[in-house]
């Protein structure tokens, strides 16, 4: 239930009720209207999410403080509010790191690049960092949006918007903290009776400070984009929106248009995997194995007994480097046309792997190939059965709508 205090306001009992959430975000502070702004979302129990320059954060450090005790989440907005695609890579690295150390021990691991000027290098820069890059919208493929231009100064035509557009789970961005940004601030003041009135209640983002899953893909035929790309868009679209922070993690990458780290080695056998898992796991301490194997083995000749022996000695040794890390592993598919001389050690494999993989222990995850579907939804399908509050997740995500 909302509560709320000051100037005399209650709230209607329908609107109690039934509450609705707005999650209020603001950019470019603290400044001149900080404490303002945090007096008056004190008044009505709002939680709100400030992205903080860096450089401002350490002129005012008293307000970061404030903000932080008063239960609303801060996030990096890099350190000299610069044009990010305007920037070398080591220059983008540096605003995102210098930010962070500035807003310590306040800043969250949300981040906005200034102006929402970015590229999949710069999203993967603060990746990097284990920084999630935060647009306008809570959900990619929701097509609803409530914008408001940092131009904007007239507090009628903001608000108007705003209730206009308005609905449960909106994100609404404003620029009311910097000097002459007093409309932005007075929109905020209004709005917060005004849509409490229609029994909405105010949060922080809700995925702001919750952990960054290191994910680690290897094994057989991943490399060069492979299931990951197809599973990064499925995870961004069903399970980034309900909390999950997740980045790729390993010593190959494809570049700024994939942008994924990995260890996806084209015909690697688990053999392969087996030799290189120890320093990979020491290298990147990953929290979720992604290991996709077996399937080279047999088009190599070797029989499903051979590979369900190499299988169980690949899984205890993951298990022995890292007894609390996720593995979710393959169940080979069907082996490519024309591949008959393996076909019968290919099932076998297929009929073995389950009991394989519950054998290693409870973190270790079926991901069942032989349906036909995409390697990548199926990954995407074990995941949501077996990630913290995965639950929440859609079966089947949306299309991906364009993020502002």
């Amino acid at each position: 239930m909302i509560s709320v205090t000051g100037a005399g306001t209650a709230v209607p009992a329908a609107a109690a009720a039934s509450p609705k959430t707005v999650y209020f975000t603001f950019d470019d502070g603290p400044g001149a209207g900080t404490a303002e702004l945090l007096d008056a979302a004190a008044a009505y129990d709002a939680k709100v999410t400030l992205f903080y320059v860096g450089v401002n954060g350490e002129q005012r450090p008293d307000l970061v403080a404030r903000a932080a005790a008063e239960g609303h989440v801060i996030g990096n907005h890099t350190y000299g509010h610069k044009s990010l695609p305007r920037l070398r890579s080591h220059e983008v690295h540096q605003q995102l790191a210098k930010a962070q150390a500035a807003l310590q021990p306040y800043v969250s691991n949300c981040w906005r690049p200034p102006g929402w000027a970015t590229s999949p290098a710069i999203e993967q820069a603060g990746k990097r960092l284990g920084l999630r890059q935060t647009l306008s919208v809570m959900d990619p493929t929701d097509k609803r949006q409530v914008f408001v231009p940092a131009a904007w100064t007239d507090p009628d035509r903001i608000v108007a918007e705003v209730q206009k557009q308005v609905f449960d789970g909106a994100m609404v961005t404003l620029h009311a903290e910097r000097a002459g940004a007093t409309g932005q601030l007075g929109a905020f003041k209004r709005l917060l009776p005004l849509l409490t009135a229609r029994g909405y209640r105010f949060k922080a983002l809700p995925y702001c400070g919750k952990p960054t899953y290191r994910m680690l893909a290897v094994g057989d035929g991943i490399a060069a984009g492979g299931y990951r790309t197809e599973l990064d868009s499925l995870l961004r679209r069903g399970a980034e929106p309900h909390g999950l922070n997740h980045r790729w993690v390993g010593s190959v990458t494809n570049g700024p248009v994939a942008g994924f780290d990995h260890d996806g080695h084209r015909g690697w056998t688990v053999d392969d995997v087996d030799r290189n898992i120890t320093k990979l796991q020491a290298a990147y301490q990953p929290d979720v194995i992604l290991l996709n194997a077996g399937s080279a083995d047999i088009m190599r000749g070797a029989t499903a007994d051979a590979v369900t022996r190499r299988m169980t000695t690949l899984l205890q040794r993951i298990r022995r480097n890292q007894p609390s890390v996720r593995v979710f592993v393959s169940v080979p598919p069907a082996l490519p046309a024309g591949r008959v001389a393996g076909q019968r050690q290919n099932t076998a494999l297929q009929e073995a792997m389950p009991g394989v993989i519950r054998g290693a222990g409870s973190d270790f995850f079926t991901v069942d190939l032989r349906p036909g579907t995409s390697v990548a939804f199926q990954y995407y399908r074990a995941m949501r059965n077996n990630m913290p509050n995965s639950g929440f997740w859609p079966a089947v995500p949306g299309p991906r709508q364009h993020n502002r």
